[in-house]
C-alpha cells in the first residue's frame, strides 16, 4: 500500500467534463477536457476573467463502487520495477481518480488560489486547479500493488505515472512520472535511501 498525488503546478486548471459525446464501455460516461483561454493575455488564469472555454475529448469516467464517486478512467497507472530496469515485475495500469482540491502545492504562475474542485457526482465538472494536488492516501481501496508471488526481497522502484495514456492536454508532459526506491523485505516496506531509479 502506498499514497499517491497528482499536483497541478501550471497556469491553468485540469478540467474534465461528463458530457457523453463519445462512446465509452457500458457504465461509463465520455468525459472532455475543458481549455479555459487566457482572455486578458496576461499568462495567469483567473475564474472571474478567463471563461471563455473550448473542449476536447479526454477519455472516459466510471463509478467507483468502493469510494462511492465517479472517477476519471486511466488519471495515472503504478509499477513496481528493478532499479535497473522500466519492465513492470506488477502493475496496475488504469488508476481511475475523482480530480479534486485537497492540497495547496507550488505552482509556476505563483497562483495561490481558492479551492473549487471537489465534487465527484455523475455529471459534475471535476477538476484540479493551479496550485492544488489531489492526494489518495494508502488506506483508500486500489492504493496497493499485488507483488508477484516469489518476488525476491530486495530494492525496487515504485512508479507513478499521471494520464499514462496521454488523453490531457498539458503545458508539460515531461513532469508527468514519479519514481521512488523501497526495499522490500518480507512484508515489511521502508524506503531505499541512497539509491537511485533509472
Amino acid at each position: 500500500r502506498f499514497a499517491s498525488i497528482i499536483a497541478n503546478t501550471g497556469f491553468g486548471p485540469v478540467e474534465t467534463l461528463p458530457d457523453g459525446l463519445r462512446p465509452c464501455p457500458a457504465g461509463q460516461r465520455h468525459a472532455s477536457q475543458v481549455l479555459y483561454h487566457d482572455s486578458n493575455g496576461n499568462g495567469r488564469y483567473d475564474r472571474t476573467v478567463d471563461v471563455g472555454t473550448s473542449v476536447r475529448p479526454a477519455g472516459c469516467m466510471l463509478f467507483h463502487p468502493t469510494h462511492d464517486h465517479w472517477h476519471f478512467d486511466a488519471a495515472a497507472n503504478y509499477t513496481l520495477t528493478r532499479t535497473s530496469s522500466m519492465t513492470p515485475l506488477a502493475a496496475a495500469e488504469k488508476v481511475s481518480f475523482c480530480w479534486r482540491d485537497n492540497r495547496e502545492v507550488p505552482s509556476e504562475g505563483g497562483l495561490r488560489l481558492t479551492a473549487f474542485y471537489g465534487d465527484c457526482e455523475q455529471d459534475t465538472v471535476q477538476g484540479i486547479g493551479p496550485g492544488w494536488a489531489d492526494v489518495y492516501r494508502a488506506t483508500l481501496p486500489d492504493q496497493h500493488l499485488d507483488l508477484p508471488v516469489g518476488l525476491a526481497d530486495g530494492v525496487y522502484c515504485l512508479r507513478n505515472r499521471a494520464d499514462p495514456l496521454d488523453l490531457l492536454l498539458e503545458t508539460d508532459d515531461d513532469d508527468n512520472a514519479a519514481a521512488w526506491a523501497i526495499r522490500i523485505a518480507g512484508t515489511t516496506v521502508a524506503e531505499a535511501t541512497g539509491v537511485s531509479c533509472a
